[in-house]
């Protein structure tokens, strides 16, 4: 399935360990998506994008230590070319 919009994309990252795949340059802008590698523009890895999220807090016997997980997302023949 490829998502066509940052709703459809954000739905399918809920899923613990999946890596949608998109068409949308402009969904993965808006979810504060870049590229995993800038410098490539053609290849496998020229299509994959990544972000940060915030895991939250986890106590751990120093104290509590926040948590950060990345998400990826795979751009198949974009649709738009908006950035």
């Amino acid at each position: 399935m490829t998502a066509h919009s940052a709703a459809e994309l954000l739905r399918a990252l809920n899923v613990p360990g999946n890596v949608p795949t998109t068409d949308s340059v402009d969904a993965l802008f808006e979810l504060g998506f870049i590229r995993a590698y800038p410098q490539l523009r053609e290849g496998h890895e020229a299509k994959v994008w990544e972000r940060d999220v915030d895991g939250g807090s986890v106590s751990t016997p120093y104290g509590l230590r926040r948590q950060f997980a990345r998400q990826r997302a795979i751009l198949s023949a974009p649709r738009a070319h908006g950035r």
